[in-house]
């Protein structure tokens, strides 16, 4: 009987209800800033928008770095949007000076200047 006692009991514990409830989480700085400067954030938000008319979209992401958005994510478009693009104008301006080490490619570029 002592045992059927027993296996009573063990059932009659209440099962854990999941893993504790986490804090809540933390925010960000660039939602931080932009309760705390409103105006500020908004001549940002027009500035950018002026950078895009005029040309110069490539420095969004430089002045949301600035702001104190997530810096990956921004390095990475930085990237994409003024990076590459050097790279490749740099990369053709000395074509010339790389692809002269091959001798074939040589002899065509003697002939076609």
């Amino acid at each position: 009987m002592s045992s059927a006692n027993s296996a009573k009991a063990v059932d009659a514990i209440p099962a854990a209800a999941g893993p504790a409830p986490q804090p809540p989480a933390k925010p960000s700085a660039a939602t931080v800033a932009k309760a705390r400067f409103p105006r500020v954030n908004g001549a940002i938000d027009r500035a950018i928008r002026v950078l895009s008319l005029v040309g110069l979209g490539f420095l969004k992401p430089i002045v949301a770095i600035c702001r104190g958005e997530d810096p990956r994510a921004h390095m990475r478009q930085l990237w994409l949007d003024l990076g590459a693009p050097l790279v490749a104008i740099a990369a053709f301006r000395n074509r010339r000076q790389f692809f002269g080490q091959f001798p074939l490619v040589r002899q065509n570029f003697e002939h076609n200047p």
